[in-house]
């Protein structure tokens, strides 16, 4: 993905209500990204992860087992500790302790259920371009024969409370 076609990123959308899903799609599409991926059920999330390689995943915390909080904790661990992957939440839990949790977690930002197309809209733009950025410095790193960050050349952007 480069930053000037963040378009082709790959996004990931995790809830367990279906409608949901259609409608990020559906958004998202009309948006002009082109690989959506959608999982409705936690426990196909991992899998759905290692086949997809997303660039984005945007998901809800609360859902049947396992739930938002449990995805997070094992993307944690499944993300190199230096990756720079965006986690963006959308929920309707508006409560601090769910999101301090979501973010010591690996969470890089919020939008509160029901989202604003709007808003919408350029919170995912920036996380992709961020992504993008951070891709691209991984590329010059290759090129320049420096090994890609491996979790102590650089900072740590996942950071989760061990």
């Amino acid at each position: 993905m480069d930053l000037e076609d963040i378009k082709s990123a790959s996004i990931l959308l995790v809830d367990d209500e279906e409608a949901n899903i259609r409608i990020l799609q559906r958004f998202l599409t009309k948006e002009g990204y082109t690989d959506v991926h959608g999982a409705t059920q936690g426990r196909e999330v991992m899998a759905t992860f290692g086949e997809v390689k997303p660039d984005l995943v945007i998901m809800d915390l609360h859902m049947p087992f396992p739930d938002g909080f449990v995805i997070l904790d094992w993307l944690g661990s499944a993300i190199p500790k230096a990756e720079y992957l965006p986690i963006m939440i959308v929920t309707g839990d508006l409560s601090v302790e769910s999101k301090n949790r979501a973010l010591v977690l690996g969470a890089k930002d919020f939008l509160t259920k029901p989202f604003d197309f709007f808003e919408a809209r350029y919170r995912i733009r920036n996380l992709l371009q961020t992504r993008a950025l951070y891709l691209q410095l991984e590329r010059y790193k290759a090129a320049a024969g420096e090994s890609p960050s491996a979790g102590t050349d650089g900072p740590d952007t996942n950071t989760r409370a061990e």
